[in-house]
């Protein structure tokens, strides 16, 4: 059993100071509470998704159509947590143009912790109401951890 302290003196990985709103591909991995099993099961090597693994995927796909500028790449659903690739364009912002230029600044570079906020808020609040657990803390304490490539340093599957 893990101690309380870990989590809390968990070393984050995020680059102090990095603009995670500028463009490029962000590698993102989420992990179910408790590391549960719910997404889904591997068998004969094969994933095959749960509903609420379903669902998920859903919500990732749909992230575009709310969040301007910004695409998805390869993912992938394992059953006790979640890999993807968010990809951000130039001049990606989730913002009210009209802010004062300071606050937009600084709020910019929250665009990658809002898109992965909403993805675990919703996946939370969807896989809660399929199990009939809404108190349930599913979606709280989710690990996230996130890594980013430039594009130019980025290449999909099969390209070389």
């Amino acid at each position: 059993m893990r101690d309380k302290n870990h989590i809390l003196n968990r070393r984050s990985i995020r680059l102090k100071g990095y603009n995670y709103s500028q463009a490029g591909a962000y590698f993102v991995t989420i992990c179910a509470h408790r590391r549960e099993c719910l997404l889904g099961n591997v068998v004969h090597g094969e994933m095959h998704l749960s509903e609420a693994g379903m669902m998920v995927q859903s919500i990732w796909e749909k992230l575009p159509q709310r969040f301007f500028h910004t695409d998805i790449d390869v993912f992938r659903i394992m059953p006790n947590h979640f890999h993807g690739i968010i990809m951000i364009d130039v001049g990606a912002i989730h913002e009210s143009p009209l802010r004062l230029t300071m606050v937009i600044q600084s709020r910019r570079k929250m665009l990658l912790s809002k898109m992965v906020g909403y993805f675990k808020m919703n996946s939370a609040k969807e896989i809660n109401q399929l199990r009939c657990t809404p108190a349930n803390p599913s979606g709280k304490g989710i690990i996230t951890n996130m890594s980013s490539a430039t594009k130019s340093t980025w290449k999909k599957p099969g390209n070389t």
